[in-house]
This record gives structure tokens, sequence and C-alpha cells, in this order.
């Protein structure tokens, strides 16, 4: 058996990899991360990255995929959290335009989380706060809100287009 080193030992957490080899900073603490550890491996040249306050990737080889950018999103903005709007419509392939893979190009990710939680919008998340929280739809492994309430979100936030 190979001793792994603390990098591999975290990084192949179950909870780490079934989030996309993301976590917060608090789920790595509960699986015995040392704090100390967390930000020598953030720091420039580290082994690990900050894709948001709070959620680190655990690997900095390359930049978080399409998908781990909204996992990323959803750990941000807290348990309950939901994708909402473009991105839910992406995930759902009710939007033509983009598909999971070019949601890089989707300046923001808008997040549905219940008004009592109080995260800020921040970098590409988009925190909308609402008093009716919405069912969660498991949408290719990431808990989305419904179909037509994404597509409202999403109404609300595009550019209005107009052809002339």
């Amino acid at each position: 058996m190979t001793d792994l080193s603390a990098y591999d030992r975290f990084a192949t957490d179950p909870l780490v990899l079934a989030q996309d080899g993301l976590a917060t900073v608090h789920q790595l603490h509960d699986i015995g991360c040392a704090s100390y550890v967390v930000a020598e491996r953030c720091r420039p040249g580290g082994s690990w990255q900050r894709v948001l306050p709070r959620v680190v990737l655990l690997r900095v080889d390359a930049p978080p995929t399409p998908h781990q950018r909204l996992r990323a999103a959803l750990l941000y903005a807290g348990p309950d959290a939901l994708l909402t709007g473009e991105a839910a419509l992406s995930l759902y392939g009710a939007d033509q335009a983009r598909t999971p893979a070019t949601l890089t190009a989707v300046p923001k990710v808008d997040v549905l989380v219940v008004h009592a939680v109080h995260p800020r919008s921040h970098a590409y998340v988009r925190v909308h706060r609402t008093r009716r929280p919405a069912p969660r739809v498991a949408v290719q492994g990431l808990p989305c809100a419904p179909l037509p309430r994404a597509a409202a979100d999403a109404s609300v936030t595009c550019p209005v287009r107009t052809t002339q």
C-alpha cells in the first residue's frame, strides 16, 4: 500500500470526490485538515486554489471546469442553495445557445437561497434570496430549481433582445 501525502489524502476523501474535487474550508476542517494546511496549500505556487471565498479546489493544474464552477457556486451559497436561471437551463438542456461545456462564457451563475440565509453575491455568483423556496431537482448531479422557476429567473436576468 502506498503512503499518501496530505494532499492526496484530502483530495481523495469521499466527500471531496463527490463534490468534483471541491470542498469548503469548514468541510476540510471536518475531515481533519488544519487551517494552516489550507492556507499553505492555497498560497501562490501551492497545490490548491481558492475558487470563491471559503471554497477550495484541491488541485491547481487547471482552472475549474464548468461543472466545478457550478458546484463551487453552490458550496459558496450554502447547503440549501439551488442553481437557477441560465445555468440551470443549460443543465436541463433547455437553453440551446449554451451547453454545460460552454458555461464558462456565462458571466454570472444564479443561485437561489432561502431568505433567512445571507450569502452575498461574489465574483461570478449572483445570489437571489427567496421567501418561497423551490423544490430541489437534481439535474446532472447538481441541485436546481424546477424548470419553470429557472426559466422565470433567467427571463428576469437576461438582456432583452430586439429585432428591427
